[in-house]
């Protein structure tokens, strides 16, 4: 008995080892956080382990006990205890600095599974500061791998670690090929790869119809001569023609082919939790549970959802795990399996659902929670959205799926190739013309040798007289041999362009018996005189330029900037750290931000569009001032245009001394006008009357644009 219980427990012992990272539940307090800490020093979660979080726990840990301070990394979710703050990386790293004193500390918090962009902090406490340089010049060279696209938490982790343990000299050795295969070194996007395909179709395609219409296009010039010269070209050679465009065009398509497959991004790599995934359900299961959510999920309402997956008219498959950093990642174990069916990923924060490989491709979605939901409502969700598919009844296997950017299906990129490729086919036509140029000329040179001239009558002039052997040859073709022939030289026999000219200096001579015509010319016309132009009226010693109507979607654009470029200063502003939101830039940029916003919420003029979008970006400037702790002061802009340069220069315009830009400089020093801004009516900008602008030139002279607002 006593045997049998020491093997029990060691079979306990091994399958307890054998778990991956991501088989503890995210932690609710900060405790049992600092308790896992102090076990273990590096903490992956499956939602941030970028779908590989075994092999990142493994490779992080390793990093870890070689580093040359103490070292806590944490890459899972929020503790429900902080989730709900601003900044909860903020609030938990000195928490973690009281419990578990110095070192370096690395934090990345996943705070939903719908937001997976959660709350970020490193920092070196009571350790030597170069440390954190070194780990910082890590993750930047995570972002430079990666671009352009992101590097995920985990891999910047990585190669900070890599920094802190080896220095500069362990981030150069690395193989960054190797690295950038390993699956989790950025998110990868399934549509992505799969729009990259069709592109690289509808290039291919479409180069190899423009190719065949320059082929046909060179064949048609040609032909025209041929047929002048009576030559008719036989069946084989025809046939040789044809067979020449289309390898050709083959050539150019395979060329196309090869050279964007280059650009099309590697298919995300499957990572453990859906490799997982995957061996469940081609061993036939309908539904698979993370480890980390065996608890959360009861075996009643498994047993339920199995039965109602076994019940759908559709074959139906169910994952119960949280996302990943990369993507939820069912999409993928579909199409690594390629089983046809409905898809439904369940986690404690809402359902989603996808059809692969049938009918009408549709999507569910059984719903979203705010917060985190028990397995009963979860439940209730899974049925919902098996509920939605069956109302649109079995649906039958179609093949692959397409990207969704060009229809999603093979017809509809095929249509793609032929509607393009219409628009390639006049190119192809015009640029096989030009090509052909060179074996027109030598068949012109065969030609102008025994066709008859073909230049237009001279007024007044006599037709030339055309020899009897000329003419019988145009009636007739000469049938002896070239050496029959008598030699001439080829600047011996007239061309078509040459004949008129010929007609025009050598007039026929009086014949025997016959007077001589008359020639009547006309009278040359005399030239008209033109008419004096007076030049425009010169002011203030420029020449005045005339206000032009600027066009609607450049006026339209002005609103659209100012809106785009506002939603990213008050991004970049809810993110600043404390110490950068205390700083007077940071209180610069506020203001600007709540001015820009005032304007465009009133839907103003185009002026006022125009100046939201100078306010905007001044208010950028400051926040980039306040994010590196430096003092700020505004800029001044171009006074003629807010869209140029910097006003680095000074000039006097109008009685004023005014900022502009280089190239308005160099206007005003030539005595012309500088390229000004014009507003609908049209009118120059400074004779508008739209205030504050016109006096300030749009902010150039007036550093304080937002109390200059507040004074109308």
């Amino acid at each position: 008995m006593r045997r049998l219980l020491v093997l029990l427990a060691g079979v306990l012992l091994c399958s307890w080892l054998v778990l991956p990272a991501s088989a503890d539940p995210p932690p609710d307090t900060v405790d049992e956080l600092v308790q896992r800490l102090r076990t273990d020093p590096v903490q992956v979660g499956p939602m941030m382990g970028a779908g590989h979080t075994a092999e990142v726990d493994r490779t992080l840990t390793d990093l870890v006990e070689r580093a040359p301070v103490p070292v806590r990394v944490v890459l899972d979710l929020a503790p429900q205890e902080v989730e709900g703050l601003d900044q909860p990386a903020d609030e938990l790293l000195p928490r973690l600095v009281a419990a578990l004193g110095p070192g370096l500390y690395v934090l990345e918090l996943g705070e939903t599974a719908e937001s997976i962009i959660g709350s970020y902090a490193f920092e070196a406490v009571g350790v030597d500061p170069g440390v954190q340089s070194d780990f910082y010049d890590g993750a930047r060279l995570a972002r430079d791998l990666t671009e352009p696209g992101y590097p995920t938490e985990a891999f910047s982790t990585y190669l900070g670690l890599v920094g802190v343990v080896d220095g500069a000299e362990g981030l150069e050795a690395l193989d960054e090929e190797a690295l950038l295969a390993s699956g989790w070194a950025t998110g990868g996007d399934l549509d992505d790869t799969r729009q990259a395909e069709d592109e690289r179709v509808i290039w291919s395609g479409v180069i190899a119809l423009g190719t065949l219409a320059a082929a046909a296009g060179a064949r048609l010039r040609t032909n025209r001569w041929r047929r002048r010269l009576r030559v008719r070209p036989s069946a084989v050679r025809r046939a040789l023609a044809v067979g020449s465009a289309l390898l050709l065009a083959l050539a150019a398509g395979g060329a196309t082919w090869v050279l964007t497959t280059a650009r099309i991004p590697p298919a995300p790599v499957p990572g453990d939790q859906a490799q997982a995934a995957a061996a469940d359900f081609v061993s036939g299961a309908s539904v698979h549970v993370a480890p980390d959510l065996q608890d959360w999920m009861t075996p009643e309402r498994l047993a339920r959802i199995e039965a109602m997956a076994a019940a759908a008219q559709v074959p139906t498959r169910v994952a119960v795990w949280y996302p990943t950093q990369d993507g939820d990642g069912l999409e993928e174990v579909a199409v690594d399996t390629d089983l046809p069916g409905l898809w439904i990923s369940a986690n404690p924060d809402g359902v989603e659902a996808f059809d692969h490989r049938l009918d009408g491709d549709g999507y569910y979605s059984g719903g979203d929670v705010d917060t985190e939901a028990g397995s009963d409502e979860i439940t209730f969700l899974v049925a919902e959205t098996i509920r939605q598919s069956d109302e649109d009844g079995p649906r039958p296997v179609v093949g692959p799926p397409r990207s969704d950017y060009y229809g999603g299906t093979w017809g509809s990129t095929v249509g793609v190739v032929g509607v393009v490729g219409v628009l390639a086919v006049p190119v192809g036509l015009g640029l096989g013309l030009l090509l052909a140029t060179p074996a027109v000329r030598r068949l012109r040179r065969h030609t102008a040798g025994w066709l008859p001239p073909t230049g237009p009558p001279v007024r007044g002039a006599a037709p030339a007289a055309v020899p009897a052997a000329t003419a019988s040859r145009s009636l007739e073709p000469d049938r002896g041999t070239p050496s029959d022939r008598e030699p001439r030289s080829v600047r011996e026999r007239p061309t078509p362009r040459e004949q008129p000219e010929r007609q025009r200096t050598s007039e026929p001579g009086p014949q025997p018996g016959r007077p001589a015509p008359a020639v009547q010319r006309e009278p040359e016309p005399a030239p008209a005189s033109e008419p004096s132009v007076a030049a425009p009226p010169v002011i203030d010693g420029l020449l005045p330029r005339e206000p032009r109507e600027p066009a609607s979607w450049d006026v339209a654009g002005w609103r659209r900037a100012a809106e785009y470029e506002l939603a990213n200063l008050q991004r970049t502003l809810r993110f600043l750290t404390p110490a950068a939101a205390a700083t007077p830039a940071a209180a610069a940029a506020t203001r600007h931000a709540e001015a820009a916003e005032t304007l465009l919420g009133a839907g103003g003029s185009p002026a006022d569009q125009l100046g939201a979008a100078v306010l905007v970006r001044r208010g950028a400037d400051a926040a980039r001032a306040a994010t590196s702790l430096r003092e700020w002061a505004p800029q001044p802009g171009c006074f003629f245009h807010p869209e140029h340069p910097a006003g680095t220069e000074q000039r006097t315009f109008a009685g004023r001394t005014v900022p502009c830009c280089r190239a308005c400089a160099g206007h005003l020093d030539a005595d012309r006008t500088p390229e000004l801004l014009d507003l609908p009516g049209p009118v120059h900008f400074h004779e508008s009357g739209a205030e504050p602008w016109a006096s300030t030139g749009f902010g150039a002279l007036e550093p304080d644009l937002p109390g200059r607002l507040a004074l109308g």
